[in-house]
């Protein structure tokens, strides 16, 4: 470690001839005999080919624009062009979802209040229920489907099913969602492709190859 002011070559010189003494002096004394120390060289000489086989691979196949512009595509589509502000109280079942419209409709109780004595989602039900500024996209579909069939401040009369139980929804506001450009996030879509490429070849090595594992620790 240093200071973090440039090495000069006279001290990477130095650094390398005290590795090779120190190399040298370890193999004299026997040290890289052990088992242990073997296990060690080889899993940093495998780690060091596997690295240079990643860069290789990511040298050899380049994101092409193409890619890079459907991906951005896709993520525009997907996040839509309106943000929706909502709130929802999720709870067990339908019976349930129903009697807390109904006290809702009759003004029996605030959305807030019944949020935080119901709703199951606990992210949420400390804010009264609301889960902030959304996109359809990042929603399961019949939640989405729902928030977006609504008018600001209209509470949905019928309960949503979802995986996670059934949701009391109510749209609070909407406004235009600013898409970032795919200049603003061409590296970050190239680098997510190319992980999802690496990680392709990885199953793809892992499928045509029998691997034993040590036993023991």
């Amino acid at each position: 470690e240093h200071s973090g002011r440039p090495v000069n070559d006279k001290e990477i010189q130095n650094i390398l001839i005290n590795n090779e003494l120190l190399a040298q002096e370890a193999s004299k004394q026997h040290l890289d005999k052990s088992e242990k120390v073997q296990a060690l060289l080889e899993l940093q000489r495998k780690d060091t080919l596997g690295k240079l086989l990643v860069e290789n691979y990511v040298k050899s196949h380049p994101i092409s624009e193409e890619r890079v512009k459907e991906a951005y595509n896709s993520y525009k589509a997907k996040m839509g062009t309106t943000q929706y502000h909502v709130r929802h109280i999720l709870v067990d079942n339908e019976a349930l979802a129903k009697q807390i419209i109904a006290k809702l409709e009759s003004k029996k109780a605030t959305f807030a209040d019944l949020a935080k004595k119901y709703s199951k989602d606990t992210g949420s039900a400390d804010q009264g229920g609301d889960i902030g500024w959304t996109t359809p996209g990042s929603l399961v579909p019949a939640f989405a489907s729902a928030m977006t069939s609504l008018k600001k401040g209209e509470l949905d009369k019928t309960p949503v099913k979802t995986q996670f139980g059934w949701h009391v929804i109510q749209l609070l506001a909407t406004r235009p969602l600013e898409v970032p450009t795919l200049a603003q996030l061409k590296d970050r879509i190239k680098q997510a492709l190319m992980q999802q490429d690496i990680n392709k070849y990885l199953l793809e090595l892992r499928a045509g190859a029998k691997i034993k594992l040590p036993s023991g620790n």
